[in-house]
């Protein structure tokens, strides 16, 4: 009886703190504030940065957000802010969000790289690793970025909204190409792969083309010095990452055998996960 006496008396007391914390004023959100990080982790300065460098850049990004101040640290939605904070800041990625007591929230971040493009009605469509549209201009410097085509089954090249007949006002900066896009869901972990099989692999990557094969699509990746072969892997749409991996350890080992091989030719990876190389 004692014992739960003792229970019940921790309980209300347990219940008493929690309801007198959450009414509390002292953790009441009172400030925002952001720390940079570089691609390995490391604090960085976000002066370095080209779209954060300033502090009423920072002012905007921090304001692109309705943080709601005077709001119990405990009843926030962290992941309304960091939807926000990415739509409105293409060039924003957010890495976490914390609370840090008493009345304060640390939103940890990263500066977006563009890696790919694509070039629709004359505009240049620029892409980071994560398929985010960061802008679409033309002022951007393309040299070392990878071009994303789109082939369809006549042969024709074509702009990603006509590939796929979207509307030309379906996305707009700030988007994930993947969110509502198969074959984007399906190749999305393709710059991880990149990495893992060569850390410099990505720049050997010349271009990226989706073709068009009735209901699926494939993919041909275009390498280019010391490289040249072009990758094929049939049907994005099923076992993409294993047959990427696949198609990278063959690369990997007519590198090692032949190695002039791996400087013009095609290697394929078919549907049934079968590689081959032949000099097309």
């Amino acid at each position: 009886m004692k014992k739960r006496r003792l229970i019940l008396i921790v309980s209300f007391m347990v219940t008493f703190c929690l309801l007198l914390s959450l009414s509390s004023c002292l953790f009441e959100l009172k400030q925002v504030n952001f720390v940079f990080f570089g691609d390995y982790g490391q604090v960085v300065n976000n002066t370095t940065t080209r779209h954060f460098s300033t502090s009423s850049q920072m002012d905007k990004v921090r304001n692109s957000a309705s943080f709601d101040y005077g709001t119990s640290l405990f009843l926030l939605s962290k992941q309304k802010y960091i939807d926000e904070l990415e739509v409105n800041n293409p060039y924003l990625e957010v890495v976490s969000m914390e609370a840090v007591f008493p009345n304060a929230m640390l939103v940890k971040v990263k500066e977006r790289q563009p890696l790919f493009f694509m070039n629709n009605n004359s505009t240049n469509c620029i892409l980071d690793k994560d398929f985010k549209i960061l802008e679409s201009s033309n002022d951007i410097d393309i040299s070392t970025l990878i071009e994303i085509k789109f082939l369809s089954q006549n042969n024709t090249f074509l702009s990603y909204y006509d590939f796929f007949e979207i509307s030309s006002f379906a996305y707009d900066n700030g988007q994930f190409l993947q969110e509502d896009n198969l074959v984007f869901q399906s190749i999305a972990k393709i710059f991880y792969y990149f990495s893992a099989y060569e850390s410099d692999f990505v720049q050997k990557v010349k271009s990226l083309v989706v073709v068009e094969n009735q209901t699926t699509a494939n993919l041909q990746i275009l390498t280019s010095s010391p490289y040249g072969i072009t990758l094929f892997l049939e049907n994005v749409l099923k076992n993409f990452n294993s047959k990427l991996q696949k198609l990278l350890d063959a690369l990997f080992t007519l590198r090692k055998n032949e190695s002039i091989k791996t400087t013009y030719g095609v290697l394929k990876i078919d549907n049934h996960q079968n590689c081959y190389w032949n000099n097309l």
